[in-house]
Order: C-alpha cells, then sequence, then structure tokens
C-alpha cells in the first residue's frame, strides 16, 4: 500500500477511538508520577525507565489510545504525534532489553530522553511545568 493510502487508512482507523484529553486530575497525577520517575533515575535508571515504559502506556489508555499491543499503539500514536513514535519505539526497545539486563546505563538515559518528549507531549505540559534537565 502506498504510503498514502497507509496514512489515510491510519486516520480513517484512529478516528475510530473515544480520544479524549485528560482531566485535569488525571493530567496532574501522570504528571506527578513523572516528576517522581525523573527525580530518582540518577539513583535507580533500570527502574525507572522501566515505570517510565508503563507511564507511557497508562497515559495512552486513560487518553483513549489502545494499549494492548505496543505496534498497534506506536502507529495510533505517530496520527498525532508523528515526530515521536521513532523515539517512542526506541525508548520501548531499550525498556524491554532491560528488562532482559542488556540495557547500558546510556541507552538508559537515551530512553529517558525519548519519553520526555512523548511525556510532555501526552501530558502537553508548559515549559514552566517541566523539571530543569
Amino acid at each position: 500500500m502506498p504510503f498514502r493510502g497507509w496514512l489515510h487508512e491510519r486516520r480513517r482507523h484512529h478516528v475510530e477511538f473515544d480520544l479524549q484529553p485528560l482531566s485535569e486530575e488525571a493530567r496532574n497525577g501522570f504528571l506527578k508520577r513523572w516528576r517522581s520517575t525523573q527525580e530518582r533515575f540518577v539513583e535507580d535508571p533500570q527502574v525507572t525507565t522501566m515505570e517510565t515504559d508503563r507511564l507511557v502506556t497508562d497515559v495512552m489508555r486513560a487518553c483513549g489510545y489502545p494499549v494492548d499491543d505496543f505496534d498497534e499503539r506506536a502507529v495510533e500514536i505517530s496520527v498525532d504525534h508523528p515526530e515521536l513514535v521513532g523515539n517512542y519505539r526506541s525508548a520501548h526497545e531499550v525498556a524491554a532489553r532491560q528488562s532482559l539486563g542488556e540495557a547500558t546505563t546510556d541507552d538508559l538515559r537515551r530512553a529517558m530522553r525519548h519519553y520526555r518528549a512523548l511525556v510532555d507531549e501526552l501530558l502537553e505540559t508548559d515549559p514552566a511545568e517541566r523539571l530543569v534537565r
């Protein structure tokens, strides 16, 4: 299928989901989890990277994205956030390698930067709300 056809099909499929913005309460709860995770990264990068992977899935679920299958999640997020999907795939791959004990600290650091961009976008954070990096 040519790219235009694929993209059209993705958008058509995408509108079938009941996507909705997060309530202020949900958004604040996720933002609190995200900040806590970032603050603990230096002490335990392995655990916090895995927590961040789950956090992204939880945010996506709360927004109405399908979350049962990573590949489907990545495709659906690409409709709204095409510039971030490559980063999401890379970060998730590092989290998967980490679960096998195969990711380096540099891999984890890079994954967290990728997750940061996606979380900031999903939570629609204002630059003033973001932790100093």
